[in-house]
């Protein structure tokens, strides 16, 4: 058994179950960790269990049903992934990313270093003017007004966006977390709206990371989670995952193939690949900021 384990979550629309096949496809390519792979129970993955990859039906949802719930039940992926083994270092991540080059225990545990979670900071989305002063802002009256309007706000200086995307942590920390947000999820029975936003899983990891224990997430460099919506230039060299996400809709056919083809894509190796998506990515980027 590999110190560490991937754990991924997959269901709803078609388009998630193929986008969630390339990123287990990518974590077994590029690296000896383990995949617990969670899915909903409509459709086929494509993927056989071994001795790496394991697969694990969530029951279906009963209950009041809203916007924010199938991308909060990657606390009860985690808690089934948790229950499943005793991998001592934990990756949560999202079905819409993927492993772009060799990344192994010894780097996992430098990116961690003394902290017991790790995460990548959004600074912006392109094509606005978001900046962490806005994030904060945002973090105040949605984030913190649903779970504790009572917390006195970060810091500027001490707060982080951290983006949900792709999460590196220790096993008893991810384990406090989760018992913490199934029993906060267990208590809630509203629809998880503030206004028009929605409280989803990143929600309630920005709350664990910069309320509920600040100082326990060391900030990751932008190669562990390089994402089309925060970052210039993608896809850039030297990323580790490629994060291919669609703000909150499912994945497109283009977003597949371009997952596709990235987790293939040799470090080493010049494509033509990147230049054409850079380019199709700018002009999607400026399509979607003008609608």
């Amino acid at each position: 058994m590999a110190e560490v384990v991937v754990c991924i979550l997959v269901h709803g629309p078609e388009n998630y179950y193929r986008a969630g096949r390339q990123t287990a496809l990518s974590v077994l390519d590029h690296s000896d960790f383990d995949v617990f792979m969670v899915h909903g129970s409509s459709s086929d993955i494509g993927l056989k269990p071994n001795h790496r990859l394991r697969l694990h039906s969530l029951p279906k949802e009963s209950g009041h049903y809203y916007r924010a719930r199938p991308f909060l039940r990657k606390f009860h992926a985690l808690q089934a992934c948790l229950d499943s083994n005793k991998n001592s270092l934990l990756m949560l991540l999202d079905s819409d990313a993927v492993l772009a080059r060799t990344i192994n225990k010894q780097m996992f545990e430098r990116a961690l270093g003394a902290k017991d979670l790790a995460m990548v900071e959004q600074t912006t989305i392109l094509g606005s003017e978001m900046c962490r002063r806005n994030f904060l802002d945002h973090y105040i009256r949605h984030t913190l007004a649903w779970l504790d309007p009572g917390a006195p706000p970060p810091s500027l200086e001490g707060f982080r966006f951290y983006n949900s995307g792709v999460v590196l942590g220790r096993r008893k920390t991810f384990q406090d977390l989760v018992a913490w947000a199934i029993s906060t999820l267990n208590e809630e029975k509203g629809d998880h709206t503030v206004g028009d936003h929605m409280i989803a899983d990143q929600d309630y990891f920005q709350f664990w990371t910069n309320t509920q224990d600040p100082g326990c997430c060391t900030t990751l460099p932008w190669y562990w989670n390089h994402c089309v919506h925060w970052d210039t230039g993608f896809p850039r060299r030297g990323a580790y995952i490629l994060h291919l996400s669609n703000f909150c809709s499912p994945p497109t056919f283009f977003q597949l193939f371009q997952m596709s083809v990235l987790r293939r894509n040799k470090e080493d190796q010049k494509s033509i690949f990147p230049l054409l998506f850079r380019l199709l990515n700018k002009i999607a980027l400026g399509l979607r900021w003008r609608i």
